[in-house]
């Protein structure tokens, strides 16, 4: 084997020996999302660093758009800090708070919180062939006004679903987000797929494409698996009607 070829393995193998060791983001946060609710002073948001290393993290808002960065964003919100250094199997506390007063009363809004890890390393380490990934992560906001009336435990017996031809008309009369996980239509003992990891905004209408196969003069029911505030999944069972 020539020396060229061996060179080029070593390089190869420390290439992917690097990647895997920085494959997966390793500063989490405590929850899969955040509710605030209207009148609170703050929310606190729990970040741990699970690294043997010291990671550099950086959080922004946005209101739906992944690209817009929280300096041009339209955000009710700040966060503090912004960025900080997180050292080695340690936590921080970060601050989330509401400035804002335009907020629609009778339904939930949605904005993003988002964070981003890279190593924080000393100098000798910079020098060293090294892949460093830059990982970022992105966890939903719900702001839920006061006094909605609409029972958020009873999510899934409060959207309406109906079989129209070949189209399953959804709607969500409420004034909460209701986050599907995934969404099967049962008919004579088969499962079709409707839908998976969509949300369904407050008071909304939509629609959802039927299979061919599917017999609409059968007894169907759907099975609806939403994602509570805790983000657990939410079984539920619900019979359908023809229109």
């Amino acid at each position: 084997m020539s020396n060229i070829l061996i060179s080029f393995i070593a390089v190869i193998t420390l290439f992917f020996a690097n990647l895997l060791s920085y494959s997966h983001a390793s500063v989490v946060m405590t929850g899969t999302r955040v509710i605030y609710y209207e009148g609170m002073k703050d929310k606190t948001i729990q970040l741990t660093n699970n690294d043997n290393h010291p990671n550099v993290v950086q959080i922004w808002l946005d209101n739906g758009s992944e690209s817009s960065a929280n300096e041009i964003a339209d955000i009710p919100f700040i966060v503090s800090p912004q960025i900080f250094r997180l050292e080695a199997k340690s936590g921080q506390i970060i601050r989330l708070m509401f400035i804002g007063n335009k907020l629609p009363k009778d339904r939930e809004s949605i904005f993003y919180f988002n964070f981003s890890q890279v190593p924080a390393f000393n100098e000798q380490q910079h020098q060293a062939n090294k892949l460093v990934l830059l990982f970022n992560t992105r966890i939903k906001i719900f702001y839920r006004p006061k006094n909605l009336p609409d029972d958020i435990n009873r999510l899934a017996e409060q959207l309406i679903f109906r079989q129209s031809n070949n189209q399953m008309i959804v709607e969500n009369p409420t004034g909460y987000y209701a986050v599907v996980h995934s969404a099967m239509l049962i008919s004579n003992g088969q499962s079709f797929k409707l839908a998976d990891s969509i949300m369904l905004s407050p008071k909304s209408k939509t629609q959802w494409k039927l299979p061919s196969s599917v017999n609409h003069n059968a007894k169907n029911i759907i099975r609806l698996t939403l994602l509570n505030d805790y983000g657990v999944d939410i079984v539920t069972e619900l019979p359908l009607s023809a229109q």
